[in-house]
Order: structure tokens, then C-alpha cells, then sequence
């Protein structure tokens, strides 16, 4: 008995083998080392098996080592059918397996094969049993000697096999006879393996073991039992399932592979079987066949991909078209050929030519099977592409030859399915296609649809056509009929961006005023070529362990996957441009900026931030070194209060954005109605203000009153009002007057005492934020200037407070902080002065007595009015304070022009200032504001030089008076317009007023994002961007300018002494004018598939626009890659924390592609595009790289046999005798017109032709 299976560890020796034992025991259970036996007889002398259990389990290894024997032949030379399906004869399949049973018959010709092959022999003996056997392990060479080998099973001529239920737990089977005597045999289970063993009288035995109803079981050599592998005796092969029982019937196993076993359990090879009506063919390794197979006497049969034979259908391959008769045999074989501008048929057995068609609707054929003559992306065909057919017709009748510009719709020639195509019909019908000569009118057509006959649509199908090339004769062109091919498109789902079911279609859908809808998002899979994707490894789950505060990855556009090697690369690189634009690009040398305010950095990997800061440090020498750092800020943007956590354990190599005082000084101060209590100024921000007096201790962050994005929101809100119940409002119904409308609104409620949408109380808000200690202070554009009017040229309502205030700071902001509750509705904040502490403190600074500042602000206009103590500190006793800003019944007023307080106001000797207050109600304050300074000759400038401050080694920002000195300023809004003038251009206006914003106290320039947008962009700009490194030409500049007046911009902003910060981008990139097959999921904006509607959708390919980059991203993508690791090795030694991988400076990104991406917020594309197959496949065309596939397209554009098979429907043509059988058909047509002749000379005779 041969094993298909190698005995892994065999032990070498009999002495490893076998431990011995003999114990004298009744019928008892004996458990020896990890063998159980059941033992009959008292006396028995047992063998234990003490293989190891990895012993064991190597016996049990996988079957797919089964074909060590022999290699599968899909040929056979010989066959015994005579006619029909003589020969075929085959065993129904009884049973899998997994033990179940189904009814079977063996026909007699199969039976009495089996028979003549033979069974294991069996001997008989009174009191022993003999057993030889041979183990066939997995080498060839093993399986090739190993042919002869049997199992004798010994049976007692007086006794019935008994065999063991397998209802226990030891696997006992146990049965009896009518025959009183028996003999036990019992299986015996490892308790350390579960491998079972035979018992005999007493001894294991080995080979095949026939027991109960037909069942088969198998013991090696070592007496362990075969479960889940093969053996053979001689040429019979038998395989034993997990229950040790041979198998019968079908077995289905690996890669769709298949065999069969008969009622003898032996493995068909060589013959057929069948199940019901299926007819299956094993080959000669036992393998069900697949594919043409040719055997006899020049015979054909063909096997699908199920195993099954093909019976009365057509299968085509290629040009090559079969049909398979009732028996299986191939009856017709022909060929088709385009040649010499014909349609040529052949049949295959002669070659010869059948039939010639000079035209037709074989023309419908492309014209070349490449992307020469077919739209494609990456292969794959899309239903809003376009081919070039063989030839088009106007009547049906004369067809004319296309040339390279005669292309045509794929919609005009498939469809998805049935109804699509009756759609189409009754859609063209509809708008000016009707003809009544070719049955297409409204009446006519209104009835088509998806059960409508296939004959019958296709018929108006082609008839549609010819209309339409009459139209495109009319028109003289196709612009016409691409119009309405779009308009078609628009109207069928699957073929238009509801298919890709966005949120927004969903009943309750309400916009959101961000203007974007997160959740509609798909993330690019399989086809897309990467290894990397770790989405939302953002702030701290950065390992992807802590999701206690992480942000989701996708937001808006094309997601770059930063967590990507190549990718971080090319951000260095980016980096490194940017920081060395003017001197790289020839402009200003000194037009260079000087670090970044980060983009969505709660939503990007965490790793750039550490690969940003690295770069900066290596190129600065930042850490250790606040000079340095301060004059490189880097600044994050980001509403999560858990990336204060990330930012601090890294070092604080940028900026944390404290959200929460922006938050909170909207909700106390800037809401309409129900405020929050005004001590939350106090403490609900990164800085705890109550007493603020350390240095280097907090976070170091930055914080604003508004910004850009809060502008949109707000804007956003009001178009959303004013446009109810449209529920893509934010995405395809947006409309540019909307937002006009909602600006002039926007405008008239900020002059209004009573506000419904523009915010409250932003002076008394910045009041507070340039007075903060510890936070770097963010000014808006359009807090200054009107954000709709030419750049510059109009001041807000806001200005004149905003910038008194501005100046102040850098006079006299400086200094300890303490903020004091006054009342539910009045709050003070003091600084000290400089180098003043706190309260206390008697100063250390020649300006110690002239600055420090008093900030008075209530949120409750009903407020009475009041005296109030404010406590200056003692530094300041007897010292007389300016009336800065002061509240009235109608606004503010500076330097006490028209103030109802005094003018001036002196502390008393213990530096108590005393001033009166109540609640006002104006455009300006919805409370109170009042702000007081010492009174000062001249200037003064009270900021820190860094130079001066201590500094911790391991940290790049810290939060100390120098950081405090800065103030950063938003230098755009999303929504200024298009320079009228080269002269508007805000590049050239920034130049122009760089010592205005020196003298605002401006000490660090937030750039707009100064990439050309993409041409669709809502606002311009350069979010929206799909070239990095484009930032503007003289030819094609930003609406701020070209690229050269940005670098003379920094440049005169370096001049007046401030820094520049360029708003760098890497989370999206949107409009990308490339498209590529991607693999897609329907997702939320974490990358988690959702369903909409009740659906969704996985794994469907969707042709994305992801390619580009544009001419600047060829020329620099990763251009500087080698000098950067020429300069700073350890950019590239040191491994992302989220991948444990360098970033590559290998690879230079020269076009972006979906590799390089983790997917793309929905495009409006239609997720049904990509053209598949009525077997669900897709199309696909090979060539060039696209290689994935072979070529496989749509019958009506890309098969002849499709048409060979149309011509199948004219019979005249056809060879009248089947595949390999013409000379016995010729006999037996011979014989029946012998017959009949016969019948008309004696008609009294009975004679049958029925066999004939």
C-alpha cells in the first residue's frame, strides 16, 4: 500500500518505533504512552504507538501533494465509443468527503471495469492476522517504485467483522452479526494527536480495512490511521476524509480542482463520470479535465471552467466558434476572418472558405483591437468612451469604411444590460432620432424594456444606428450626438455619479457648512499598487494604538498617503523648494520662506511632522536654539486638543493650534445670545491664565479670533438658508451668486447692533488674544479689509480696533498674566509689564514700569454700571494709565476721544486701577471693552529678542517672552477676487506695504497657499491644487501674482524684518487631469466601508482621476533628493514611526498616480462605467502595459465569432457532418436511402429504420 503523504520525522529505528508491553487484561481499556487500544482476549500482547504528536501530525499533511504520480493530461488517444454516448458510461457521484450520501448507480459497463481492476485481497485465519505494507511517501521517485502493495485484512471463518461506531469518544467502531461468535476490532485514539490505530485479536494491523455498509478506512505501517490524505494499491488510488472513511462521489479540493471516486472508492483516471445531466472527464491524474479536449478518432469535446461538458451549446474561442451536440462531440467548427476588407468564414477541419461578405454589420467591429482604435483606461474599456468601428451605415444596405477620425460612442453599441439598452432606444427616440422608416418612433419604442426580446432590441438597436449616422451626415459631425450620448448617460445611474451614492442623497441629508461631505468617500484598493496606506495614523495613533483623540484621514480631493516612503521623500524635497524658492527658480535670492503653517495637520500621518521638523532642524540647527527656531516658525492647523500630547512628547517641533481658546472666545463672547460664562477665558485653552507667570513651561501654540475656513463656514450658513431643502447645495448645486448674496449679508448684519450671522464683540475678542501670555496670536485678512473688494483697498468696520490694539501689543504687552473674574459677566486681564512677574513683583526691566496692559471685557449688554478694581501690580503704584479703547452707547473710541471715562487714570499706592464700567450694546460691543496703557512718551517696543531667553536642548519651540513677541498674520481671504490689474496683484501690494505691517507689529506672514489652482476651483485657490510647484508665471499667474512677484514679496517682507510662512498642503490634491483604473470601496471618512440607502459598494473598479502633477512636478518632483541626502543623510537613515521604513530618496515623483494615494472623495464619475461582461468579468484590451488580462471585449465590438455565430443562423452555409464523424454519417445516410428504396419494392414488408 503506497502513501500519497511523506512521513515527516519518521523514527529511524524499530526501537523508536514501538515501546512494548504485554499486560494481561480482560476486555479493558489500555492507555500506553499516547496510543489508546481496545483489547480483546485476556493474555493479548499489544504494541503502543509512541510517535511523537508532530510525528502524527505530519502524517495528516495537506493533500496537495496528491499529484506526485503523474502529470494531467487533458488528451487521450484511445476511446472505446462507438456511437452516442457509448464509452461514457460513468458512476453517479454518492458522496463527498465530508461523509454525506446521495443517491448513486453504476452502470454495468462502469461496475464491471471497476470489477476487472480488482480489490484488496483478502486472506483468511483462524486466530492471526497478516498485513503488508508499504509507506509511499511525497518523492516521485518513492511514488514511482511503490506499484505493487496490499492490505490483507484477516477474517475468521467463524466469525463477522465487528467494527467500531465512531459515536464514542475513542473512535470504538462496533458491530455485530447474527453469527453468535465475534471478533473486536477496535480503533484506538492518541490522546496526544487523536491518531487511531486497528486492533486485531489483540494486534494493531495495517492496510485496507473494509467494515460495515461498503466503507474503507486505511492503517500505515506504523498502524495509525489515514484522515484527510491519500494511498493507492498498485494503479487504484483512494482518498480518506477526516473521519478515515474512504470517499466516493465528487471531491472538490485546492485551487477548483476536482476528482471522482466510485462505489469501490477507487479514483476515476482516464474515464467519465456523470452527475444528473453533467458529464465530467478525469484525466489521468485524476483530475477533472478542462478546456478542448481531443480525443479518438480526430474527436473534440469541451469542458467549462466547472469541470462540466459542454452539451448543446456554442462555445467560441477566438475567432473559433464549436457546437457541441447532444453527446458531447463537437458537431460544427468553423472560423472567421477578416481579410481584404471582408468578412471570410471557414470551416477548420479543411480550411476551406464557406462564405465571403463584402459588408455588414460586422462592420460594427473595431477597427483594430488596440488602443489605436479604442478609448481606454489602463485597459479597461468605460462606457462613456469612445472606438472606431470597421465601417458605419446610413440604410443598412451600403457601408462605408471609417476613417482615423470615424469614431463613435461605445453606448451607441453596448450596454450594461437589457433595460439600459431599451432605454437608450426609447432615450435617442425621444430626442430627435425618431424615423418611422426603421420602426423607431415614440409609439413604437414606448413599450421596450428589460424583458422585451433580445432579437427585438437589438434590431432597433442597429436600425438606431443607422438613423444616427444619418444625423451625423446632417450635422456634419458628431458634436451633436456626443451632446446626447452625455445627456443619455446622465439619466441611467449605474452610468452617472449617483451611482456612487453620496450622503447627500440620503432622505434626512442635512449640508454641511464646511462645504465639503466627508463621509462620501472611496479608498483606493488592490489594483493601486501599494503596500503602505496606514490611513488615520494621525496626532497619537501614530503606532495605530491610540485612537483616544486621532483625526480621520480623508477629507477632500485626491488623499496623498503620507505614511508612503516615496511620498515622505517627496515632501522633503517640496520642503526643500519651498524654503529655497527665490534662489532656486532665479528670482529675488532673498525670496526664500522661512517655514510653514501646516495644512489639516490632524489629518495627515504623524510622521511628516517628525520628518518636517528633522529637515528644519538639520537645515537651521533649531533645537536647543530659540534664535533660530523663532526665526523658522512652523505652525500647525488642527482642532484636536490631543496634538498638544504628540507635539510635546517629540520636542514641539511646530506649533500647537489652541482650538480651544478660539472656541471659547466665540462661545463667550461672539454668540448672539446664551454665552458661556466669561471665566471660561480663564481656563478653557491650552494656558491656564488665572496666574500666569512661568516661562517654558506651556505648550507652545498659536490661536486666532477667526480664519479663513470659519469665514466659508459662515458663508456657507447663510447659502444653506437661503437655498432650503437642497441637499447638494455644498457640492453640484453650488452656484458663485450664492455666495455674492450671502456676502452682502454677511455685510450688512457685521454693521448691525443685532447680529444673526456675523460674530459679536470682535474687537473685544482680539483684545484678549493680543493681550495673552504664552499664545502666538493670528490675525485675519478679512478682519482688516473688506474680502470681496480688490486686495487692500477697503478697511472693515473692524480695522481701526484691531490694529490700535496691534500696536499696543508690541508697546506694551509683556509680562506675567493674571485674568480675574469680576462678575458672572466681567472678566480683567493684566500684564505685568516686562520683566514684571506678577503682582508682586518689582520688576527687572528699564520698561518695567511703562508697559503691562489692563483688559476689560463683559459679554452681557444689560450690564450695570459699575466701578471696578483692577490690581496693576505694585511695580505700578501711582502711575497713570491711557484710556485706549473705551466703550460708548455708539462704538469705541481711542485715546479717549468722545470716551465717557477720563482720558487718563492713576493707580493708587498700591497699583489699583479703579475704573467704571457698564454694558453697551452697538455694531462693535455686545457688553463691555475698555483697554488701558501707561502712559508713555514715544515709542517703545517691549517684545524679547531670543537670544536672551534660556532654552531646553531636546526642544525646537518653547513657550517663553520671545515666542511671545510674535504675531502672525492670514494675508488672504478664499474669497478675494481676481486682480483687476497687475498693479492689484496682492504679491505686488504685499511689497509695497511691508514696513505697514512691521509697524502692526507683524512678525510672521502666513502666505496663501500660492499653488496655481486647479481650473475648476470654487475659490481660486491654492488648496485646490494639483501642481506643487507651480506658483504662478508670468504668463499664467495665481489670482496673488506670479511666482517672481511672490519672491519679491518675501523679500521686501524679509527687508522690514518679518518672517514668511508658505501654507504648505500635503494632506489632498484635487484636480488631478489624468485617469486611471483604480479598485474601489465606498467609505466614510476613516476609510470604514458604510452603506447609503441600503447599499454600497466593494472592489469595483472606477476610472479616478489621480494622474498629474503638471509640468512643475515633472521638472522638480524629487529633483533635490540627492543633494538633501548628500546634506542630511540621517533624513533617510531615520525610520517612520508608523512604518518602521525610511522615506526612499530612490524614487522621484514626477506624476502622481493612485500608488502614491489613499483614495479620493467621490468625482461625480459613475461607478458603473467600467464595461463588463454578460459574466460579470470586465472588458479589458492588452497592450502596451496594460498586460493584466488578455484582451477580452464586448461581442458586438471586439468578436468575430460573434458574428460567425449570426451567420450560424443561416443554415445553408453549414457543413451538414459533425466534428470526426462525416464518413460514418455518409455510411449511415447510404444505408437509410437503401432502405427506403427497398421499402418502395416491397411494400408489404415491415421493417424498422429506427436505429438507423
Amino acid at each position: 500500500m503506497n502513501s500519497r503523504n511523506k512521513m515527516m520525522n519518521e523514527p529511524s529505528s524499530e526501537k523508536q518505533r514501538w515501546s512494548l508491553r504485554k499486560i494481561s487484561v480482560g476486555m479493558t481499556s489500555v492507555l500506553l504512552g499516547a496510543t489508546m487500544f481496545w483489547v480483546s482476549g485476556a493474555g493479548s500482547q499489544v504494541k503502543a504507538d509512541t510517535t511523537t504528536a508532530s510525528q502524527q501530525a505530519a502524517q495528516t499533511q495537506t493533500n496537495t501533494a496528491k499529484k506526485a504520480a503523474g502529470t494531467e493530461s487533458t488528451e487521450q488517444t484511445e476511446d472505446n465509443n462507438a456511437n452516442a454516448d457509448v464509452g461514457k458510461t460513468a458512476e453517479t457521484p454518492a458522496a463527498t468527503d465530508n461523509g454525506s450520501q446521495e443517491t448513486t448507480t453504476e452502470s454495468t459497463a462502469a461496475s464491471s471495469s471497476a470489477q476487472n481492476q480488482g480489490q484488496a485481497a483478502t486472506a483468511t485465519s483462524s486466530t492471526t492476522t497478516k498485513a503488508a505494507s508499504s509507506i509511499l511517501s511525497q518523492a516521485d521517485s518513492e511514488t514511482a517504485n511503490s506499484k505493487t502493495s496490499q492490505a490483507v485484512t484477516a477474517t475468521s471463518s467463524a466469525t463477522t467483522e465487528a467494527v467500531s461506531s465512531a459515536a464514542n469518544q475513542t473512535g470504538q467502531k462496533v458491530s455485530s452479526s447474527n453469527n453468535k461468535s465475534h471478533e473486536a476490532k477496535a480503533h484506538t485514539t492518541s490522546a496526544a494527536s487523536g491518531s487511531i490505530s486497528q486492533v486485531n485479536d489483540g494486534q494493531p494491523i495495517t492496510g485496507l480495512r473494509h467494515y460495515s455498509n461498503n466503507k474503507l478506512e486505511y492503517y500505515g505501517k506504523d498502524h495509525v490511521q489515514y484522515r484527510n490524505r491519500y494511498a493507492s494499491q498498485g494503479n487504484k488510488w483512494y482518498y480518506f476524509g477526516s473521519n478515515g472513511d474512504a470517499v466516493t462521489g465528487l471531491r472538490h479540493y485546492g485551487n477548483n480542482k476536482l476528482e471522482y471516486y466510485g462505489k469501490d472508492h477507487v479514483q476515476y483516471r482516464n474515464r467519465y463520470a456523470s452527475q444528473g445531466n453533467k458529464w465530467y472527464y478525469f484525466g489521468s491524474n485524476g483530475d477533472a479535465v478542462t478546456g478542448l479536449r481531443h480525443y479518438g478518432n480526430n474527436k473534440l469535446e469541451y469542458y467549462g471552467a466547472d469541470h462540466v461538458q459542454y452539451r448543446n451549446r456554442y462555445y467560441q474561442e477566438g475567432n473559433k466558434f464549436y457546437y457541441f451536440g447532444g453527446n458531447g462531440d463537437a458537431r460544427v467548427t468553423i472560423r472567421g476572418a477578416i481579410e481584404n476588407g471582408k468578412f471570410n468564414i471557414y470551416d477548420m477541419r479543411t480550411n476551406k472558405l464557406i462564405k465571403s461578405l463584402d459588408a455588414g454589420t460586422w462592420e460594427n467591429l473595431a477597427y483594430s483591437m488596440d488602443a489605436n482604435s479604442i478609448n481606454n483606461v489602463d485597459g479597461y474599456l468605460s462606457y462613456s468612451g469612445w472606438y472606431r468601428p470597421i465601417g458605419t451605415s446610413q440604410d443598412g444596405k451600403t457601408w462605408y469604411k471609417t476613417g482615423a477620425g470615424d469614431w463613435r460612442p461605445i453606448l451607441m453599441y453596448v450596454w450594461p444590460n437589457k433595460d439600459v439598452q431599451a432605454q437608450f432606444i426609447k432615450y435617442f427616440v425621444n430626442h430627435g432620432y425618431e424615423n418611422a422608416n426603421y420602426g423607431l418612433t415614440k409609439v413604437s419604442v414606448a413599450n421596450l424594456n428589460k424583458d422585451t426580446d433580445a432579437t427585438v432590441l437589438n434590431t432597433a438597436a442597429q436600425n438606431l444606428r443607422y438613423v444616427i449616422e444619418q444625423s451625423i451626415a446632417t450635422n456634419k459631425g458628431t458634436g451633436k450626438l456626443a451632446n446626447d450620448i452625455n445627456g443619455f448617460a446622465a439619466t441611467v445611474p449605474e452610468l452617472s455619479a449617483s451611482s456612487e451614492l453620496s450622503v447627500q442623497s440620503m432622505p434626512n441629508y442635512k449640508p454641511d457648512e464646511s462645504g465639503t461631505v466627508d463621509n462620501d468617500q472611496v479608498i483606493f484598493v488592490n489594483d493601486a499598487d501599494s503596500k503602505y496606506r496606514l490611513m488615520n495614523r494621525t496626532i497619537n495613533n501614530q503606532t495605530g494604538n491610540d485612537n483616544s483623540d486621532n483625526s480621520p484621514e480623508l477629507l477632500v480631493g485626491n488623499d496623498i498617503d503620507n505614511s508612503n516612503p516615496v511620498v515622505q521623500a517627496e515632501n522633503l524635497n517640496w520642503e526643500y523648494f519651498l524654503l529655497n524658492y527665490g534662489k532656486l527658480m532665479g528670482y529675488n535670492q532673498d525670496g526664500n520662506f522661512d517655514g510653514f503653517r501646516i495644512d489639516a495637520a490632524d489629518n495627515i500621518d504623524a510622521d511628516v511632522f517628525d520628518q518636517m521638523g528633522q529637515l528644519m532642524n538639520d537645515m537651521y540647527h533649531m533645537k536647543g536654539n530659540p534664535q533660530n527656531a523663532n526665526n523658522h516658525l512652523c505652525y500647525n492647523e488642527g482642532y484636536h486638543s490631543g496634538a498638544a500630547r504628540m507635539l510635546n512628547k517629540k520636542g514641539n517641533p511646530q506649533l500647537y493650534m489652541d482650538s480651544g481658546e478660539f472656541y471659547t472666545l466665540e462661545n463667550v463672547l461672539g454668540r448672539a445670545n446664551n454665552r458661556d460664562n466669561i471665566s471660561d477665558l480663564v481656563t478653557n485653552s491650552i494656558v491656564n491664565r488665572q496666574n500666569d507667570v512661568t516661562e517654558n513651561e506651556a505648550t507652545p501654540n498659536w490661536s486666532f479670533v477667526t480664519n479663513h475656513d470659519q469665514r466659508k463656514n459662515l458663508i456657507n450658513r447663510l447659502i444653506i438658508k437661503d437655498h432650503p431643502g437642497i441637499a447638494y447645495i455644498m457640492g453640484s448645486a453650488y452656484k458663485a451668486e450664492y455666495a455674492n448674496q450671502a456676502w452682502q449679508e454677511f455685510y450688512a448684519d457685521q454693521k448691525k447692533t443685532d447680529k444673526q450671522y456675523a460674530q459679536y464683540n470682535v474687537p473685544a475678542q482680539y483684545a484678549i488674544l493680543l493681550s495673552n501670555k504664552d499664545t502666538v496670536p493670528q490675525i485675519y485678512y478679512g478682519d482688516l479689509y473688506s474680502e470681496t473688494a480688490q486686495y487692500m483697498q477697503e478697511k472693515s468696520i473692524y480695522y481701526d480696533a484691531i490694529t490700535t490694539l496691534m500696536k499696543a501689543r508690541k508697546q506694551f504687552v509683556s509680562g506675567g498674566q493674571t485674568m480675574t473674574k469680576l462678575s458672572d459677566n466681567l472678566i480683567a486681564s493684566v500684564r505685568y509689564g516686562k520683566g514684571v512677574a506678577n503682582a508682586n513683583s518689582e520688576g527687572t526691566d528699564s520698561l518695567s514700569r511703562t508697559s503691562g496692559m489692563a483688559v476689560i471685557v463683559g459679554n452681557n449688554p444689560q450690564m450695570a454700571e459699575q466701578t471696578i478694581s483692577i490690581n496693576m501690580g505694585r511695580v505700578h503704584a501711582n502711575e497713570q494709565y491711557r484710556n485706549l479703547l473705551d466703550t460708548t452707547d455708539n462704538g469705541l473710541t481711542y485715546n479717549a476721544d468722545g470716551a465717557e471715562n477720563p482720558e487718563t487714570l492713576t493707580t493708587d499706592d498700591n497699583g489699583i486701577l479703579k475704573v467704571n464700567v457698564k454694558g453697551y450694546s452697538n455694531p462693535y460691543v455686545s457688553g463691555y471693552l475698555g483697554v488701558w496703557v501707561p502712559v508713555v512718551s514715544g515709542n517703545q517696543d517691549v517684545t524679547t529678542n531670543a537670544a536672551t531667553v534660556s532654552a531646553d536642548s531636546n526642544k525646537i519651540f518653547e513657550s517663553n517672552a520671545a515666542l511671545d513677541s510674535h504675531m502672525i498674520y492670514e494675508d488672504f481671504s478664499l474669497y478675494q477676487p481676481e486682480p483687476t490689474s497687475t498693479e492689484n496683484h496682492a504679491y505686488n501690494i504685499i511689497a509695497q506695504n511691508a514696513a505697514l505691517f512691521n509697524n502692526l507689529g507683524i512678525t510672521d506672514f502666513w502666505m496663501a497657499p500660492a499653488y496655481t489652482p486647479f481650473s475648476m476651483s470654487r475659490y481660486n485657490e491654492g488648496y485646490s491644487m494639483t501642481d506643487r510647484y507651480n506658483l504662478g508665471t508670468n504668463a499664467n499667474p495665481t489670482k496673488y501674482g506670479s511666482g517672481e512677484e511672490l519672491a519679491n514679496a518675501i523679500a521686501a517682507l524679509h527687508s522690514a524684518g518679518l518672517k514668511v510662512q508658505e501654507d504648505i498642503v500635503m494632506n489632498q490634491m484635487i484636480g488631478f487631469s489624468g485617469q486611471e483604473a483604480v479598485t474601489v470601496t465606498r467609505t466614510n471618512n476613516r476609510g470604514i466601508q458604510i452603506y447609503v440607502n441600503g447599499k454600497t459598494y466593494a472592489n469595483q473598479i472606477y476610472f479616478a482621476y489621480t494622474t498629474g502633477g503638471g509640468n512643475g512636478q515633472e521638472t522638480y518632483g524629487g529633483k533635490y533628493l540627492s543633494e538633501l541626502q548628500s546634506k542630511y543623510p540621517d533624513l533617510f537613515t531615520t525610520r517612520a514611526i508608523s512604518t518602521g521604513v525610511a522615506p526612499d530618496p530612490t524614487t522621484r515623483i514626477t506624476q502622481w498616480s493612485a500608488k502614491y494615494q489613499n483614495g479620493t472623495s467621490l468625482q461625480n464619475i459613475g461607478i458603473g462605467l467600467a464595461v463588463k461582461l454578460p459574466n460579470g468579468d470586465y472588458a479589458y484590451l492588452n497592450g502596451g502595459n496594460n498586460d493584466k488580462f488578455k484582451t477580452i471585449l464586448p461581442e458586438q465590438m471586439g468578436s468575430i465569432g460573434y458574428y460567425v455565430q449570426q451567420e450560424l443562423k443561416n443554415k445553408t452555409f453549414l457543413p451538414r457532418q459533425s466534428y470526426g464523424r462525416s464518413s460514418r454519417r455518409q455510411k449511415l445516410r447510404k444505408q437509410r436511402n437503401l432502405v427506403k428504396a427497398r421499402l418502395k419494392s416491397t411494400p408489404a414488408a415491415v421493417i424498422s429504420i429506427s436505429r438507423l
